[in-house]
C-alpha cells in the first residue's frame, strides 16, 4: 500500500544514478518516456501505481525507499575518487550515491548508538603549496598522533575506525572505482569507501591511505580545483599513503640489498604492495634511477603486475562498525530482522552489501568481534 508521505522524486534520480542508468534507459525498462522519468525525479509528476511497481523492480529497491526523507546528497560535496581515467562520470555518479547509502545508513545508527568520536588532526593547506617534505612530516606527525611510531600498522582499518572515520568496503557497479572519500557536513566526520572487487588486500588497505591523506592533507580543495589539477592532488596523496604506511626510518631498517626477493620477504610485514616498496625506496633515494628501471624491469619479467606473491595470503581489512552497531541494535531488541528494511529503507541485498551483515530471520546471537566499544 503507498504510503501517506509523498514521493520523493530525488530517491528515484539517486536509484537510476546507483545502476548508471540514463533517463532513456530507465524510461525503456518501465515503459514510459524519459520526459516521464524527469518529471519523476522532479516532483513534477508521481507515478501510477503500475509503473511505480515496475521502478521498484527494475532498480530493486524497496516501496520505503522511494518515501523516505532520511538523505544524504553529495552532489556538491567534495567527494574524493580514487579511479582509473577511462571510468566515466556516469561510474563516479554510481559511486558517489553509493557513499550517500552509507552516509544515511550510519545516520540512522548514531541515533541510537554511540559511535567513537571522530578525532583525527587537520593538516590541511593550499594543495598548491604542498610539497614531498610537507608530506613526509604529515605522515609522520599524524603516525605519532596515532600511537604508531615507525612501525608496520596491523591493521588501518581498525586504527581508523576506531578514531571514528566511517568505513565501508562493498562492491561497486564499476570496478575501475577504486574508492571514495567524503567529509559528511551532516555528520560531521569522514565517509571512506573502497571498492571490494579490488585485485588484492593490500591494494585496497593503500587505497585507504590514499584516501586518509585526502581527508588530512586536501580539506580545503573544492570540486574545480580536483578536476583541473587532478593529477597532482592524487599524487600528493598516493606520496602520503607510501610515507605513511612506510615511514621512512622504521622501513630503511628491514632494507639491506633492495632485491626483489628481498621486498617479497618483508611484504606480509609491512602489508604493502612490492610495486609500492618499489615506488617508496625511489621516493627515500634508496634506489638510483637506473636501480628503480631495473627492479620494474624484472618486476615485470617475474609477472607481478596485478598478481603479486602472497596476494592471496592477505586477508582484507573488514569495516566493523557498521557491522556491529547492527549488531548491537538487533541484539538489544531496538530493531528486529523483519524491521530492518524499514528501519533503513533499503532492501535487504543492500543492506548486507554495505555493512558485511549475514541478516536472517532468526538473528544469531551477537559475537563480539573485536574490541571497539559501542553503547546505545
Amino acid at each position: 500500500m503507498r504510503k501517506a508521505k509523498p514521493f520523493q522524486g530525488w530517491r528515484l534520480k539517486q536509484a537510476r544514478e546507483a545502476y548508471g542508468l540514463s533517463l532513456e534507459s530507465l524510461g525503456e525498462l518501465v515503459g514510459v518516456s524519459k520526459q516521464a522519468i524527469s518529471k519523476m525525479e522532479n516532483d513534477v509528476s508521481e507515478p501510477s501505481p503500475e509503473v511505480f511497481l515496475k521502478i521498484c523492480q527494475s532498480l530493486k529497491r524497496p516501496a520505503e525507499f522511494f518515501y523516505s526523507s532520511e538523505s544524504a546528497d553529495f552532489t556538491n560535496e567534495m567527494v574524493f575518487f580514487r579511479r582509473l581515467k577511462k571510468s566515466p562520470v556516469i561510474s563516479q555518479k554510481s559511486a558517489r550515491v553509493m557513499a550517500e547509502w552509507v552516509s544515511e545508513m550510519f545516520s540512522q545508527i548514531m541515533c541510537k548508538v554511540k559511535l567513537p568520536k571522530y578525532s583525527l588532526p587537520d593538516y590541511s593547506k593550499d594543495f598548491m603549496e604542498i610539497d614531498s617534505d610537507y608530506i613526509e612530516e604529515c605522515a609522520l606527525n599524524l603516525r605519532s598522533f596515532l600511537g604508531l611510531e615507525d612501525k608496520p600498522i596491523s591493521n588501518l582499518t581498525k586504527v581508523l575506525e576506531s578514531r571514528g572515520v566511517l568505513i565501508a568496503r562493498m562492491r561497486f557497479y564499476d570496478e575501475r572505482i577504486d574508492a571514495l572519500s567524503v567529509i559528511d557536513s551532516k555528520l560531521d566526520r569522514p565517509i571512506i569507501v573502497l571498492n571490494s572487487d579490488k585485485a588484492s588486500a593490500v591494494r585496497s588497505r593503500f587505497d585507504l591511505a590514499h584516501e586518509l591523506g585526502h581527508l588530512i592533507l586536501h580539506a580545503h580543495v573544492r570540486p574545480d580545483d580536483f578536476k583541473a589539477h587532478y593529477n597532482l592532488i592524487e599524487s600528493q596523496a598516493h606520496r602520503f599513503a607510501l610515507a605513511f604506511l612506510m615511514p621512512k626510518s622504521g622501513f630503511k631498517k628491514f632494507i639491506f640489498s633492495g632485491s626483489l626477493n628481498e621486498l617479497k620477504s618483508i611484504k606480509m610485514i609491512w602489508k604493502t604492495s612490492i610495486a609500492a616498496m618499489i615506488y617508496r625506496m625511489k621516493d627515500l633515494g634508496m634506489l638510483t634511477e637506473d636501480d628503480a628501471s631495473k627492479a620494474w624491469k624484472n618486476y615485470y619479467r617475474r609477472g607481478w603486475r596485478g598478481d603479486e606473491p602472497y596476494d592471496d595470503e592477505i586477508l582484507p581489512e573488514e569495516p566493523e562498525l557498521l557491522r556491529r552497531s547492527i549488531d548491537l541494535l538487533i541484539d538489544r531488541g531496538i530493531i528486529s530482522g523483519v524491521e530492518i528494511e524499514s528501519y533503513f529503507a533499503k532492501d535487504i541485498p543492500l543492506i548486507e552489501r554495505i555493512s558485511n551483515v549475514n541478516l536472517k530471520l532468526d538473528y544469531p546471537d551477537i559475537e563480539v568481534r573485536s574490541n571497539l566499544r559501542l553503547s546505545i
